[in-house]
This record gives C-alpha cells, sequence and structure tokens, in this order.
C-alpha cells in the first residue's frame, strides 16, 4: 500500500491484463453510449458515461503507480482515487433518490479512502498505513452491502412491474426480466470476489480485478437497459406517457 510497493513477475502480468481488459470494456461501453442514446442527457447517460470513464482513469492512475511508469505521486492518487470515485458513484445512481444515500457514501468513504491513500504514499506514511489497511476493509465491504441493496431494489422492482403491470406481461418481458434477475445476481457474485480478494490480503489484485468487474458489471447493465428499453418501446406502442418515460430514460 505504501510509496515503495513493488510487484512480483507474476503479479505484474495478472494485474496488467485485468487493467487492460477494463480498459477495452470502458471504451467500448463508451462507444455503445454514444451510438445507442438518442438525447445526449438524463441521469442514466451521465451516470454510464461518468461510470465509463472513470474505469479508464482509474486503471491508468493504478498502472502509473504499478509499473513506476510515473514519480508523481499526486497524479497517480489523483487519477487512481478521482477515477474510482467516477467508476463507483457513478455505477451507482441509477435514480435520483440514490444520491440521498450514495453522495454522503462518496464523501464519506471514498474521501477517507483518498485521504489515507495520499497519506500512505507521503514522506511519512507509517501513521496512515494501518489505518489505510482497516479502511480499505471497511470501503469495500460497505460498498458490497450498497451493491446488494441497489440489485435487490432492482429485482423487487421487476418482480413489481411484471405483477401489477399488463405491459410486462408476455414471454419476451419475462424473459428481459429474468435476465435482470440474472444480470443483478452476477453483480453480487464479483463483489463478492473483490470482498474475497481484499480479505485475504491481495491488495494490488484486488485493486485492479476491482477495475475489470465494475467494467464487467456496466457491460451487464448497459445491455439490460438496452433491453427494457426496447420493451417499453414496444410496449407503450409510442404513447405519451411512454415517451416521456424514454426522454427520461434515453
Amino acid at each position: 500500500m505504501g510509496a515503495g510497493s513493488s510487484l512480483s513477475y507474476r503479479t505484474a502480468l495478472i494485474v496488467i491484463v485485468f487493467l487492460a481488459l477494463a480498459v477495452y470494456n470502458a471504451v467500448e461501453i463508451v462507444c455503445r453510449i454514444f451510438t445507442r442514446f438518442q438525447v445526449y442527457h438524463g441521469v442514466y447517460f451521465y451516470s454510464m458515461l461518468a461510470a465509463s470513464i472513470g474505469i479508464i482513469i482509474h486503471a491508468f492512475g493504478y498502472f502509473l503507480r504499478n509499473y513506476d511508469v510515473s514519480h508523481s505521486a499526486p497524479l497517480e492518487i489523483t487519477m487512481a482515487c478521482g477515477g474510482g470515485v467516477l467508476m463507483i458513484t457513478g455505477q451507482s445512481i441509477k435514480d435520483r433518490w440514490l444520491l440521498v444515500m450514495i453522495l454522503p457514501d462518496c464523501v464519506v468513504v471514498q474521501g477517507g479512502a483518498t485521504t489515507l491513500f495520499a497519506g500512505s504514499n507521503s514522506t511519512n506514511p507509517e501513521p496512515f498505513l494501518k489505518i489505510y489497511a482497516a479502511w480499505e476493509i471497511f470501503q469495500v465491504t460497505w460498498f458490497f452491502v450498497q451493491e446488494c441493496l441497489i440489485s435487490g431494489l432492482y429485482v423487487y422492482r421487476a418482480v413489481t412491474l411484471i405483477r401489477t403491470s399488463g405491459v410486462f406481461r408476455g414471454d419476451d418481458a419475462k424473459r428481459v426480466f429474468n435476465h435482470l434477475i440474472l444480470v443483478n445476481l452476477l453483480v453480487i457474485a464479483l463483489d463478492v470476489t473483490v470482498l474475497a480478494l481484499q480479505y485475504a490480503g491481495l491488495y494490488t489484485i484486488q485493486t485492479s480485478w476491482k477495475t475489470l468487474a465494475y467494467s464487467i458489471k456496466l457491460k451487464f447493465e448497459f445491455d439490460i437497459l438496452n433491453r427494457l428499453v426496447d420493451l417499453t418501446k414496444a410496449g407503450f406502442n409510442n404513447r405519451p406517457s411512454g415517451s416521456r418515460f424514454m426522454s427520461e430514460m434515453m
């Protein structure tokens, strides 16, 4: 965790593969965002774009740090931590009311991690390293709980829509919502792997794998969002209420 950390050859290979795949996924998502969205505004557009860009910045921040490309600690800290804020917070915001929960998390949890990360890479890292090690465990655990809450919310809404709305009762709709449930279960499974690596003490691999895991989760969520949008378009058949719904989504 400190400024003088170095990677073994095997670990360096694993980390660079994770970071490279994460950047590839994020670049693909950015391209798909601008080809898929009809109007470039709205919560979904900005959250998806912020999360994608955050993944790229976060990956390059850890690339600079892990492979001794740059000797600028402020640059590494800004990219790794700033990218992490965009990556995690951007991917979590899918509803406006979720801001009430997510923004305080961003300020307190990620703000604390950023401060401790910077301190552990300063000229006097010892006072920060032990606290940062404990805080990183707390941070990963907290965001795991947050992702479980958000995924649970989406599954609950999916079940409610199937039961209460005639628009979403066809076979196509059921397949889409089954896919939605599966995607959210996979999201939780990916978070479990990040949590496991952190509790196993594999900090360097955890940070690179987390970047890749968030890019995979974002691809899953973007795909299911597209299917939901297509289903909504077909179901509402260009009704005014459907048009308003679509303008908020896209």
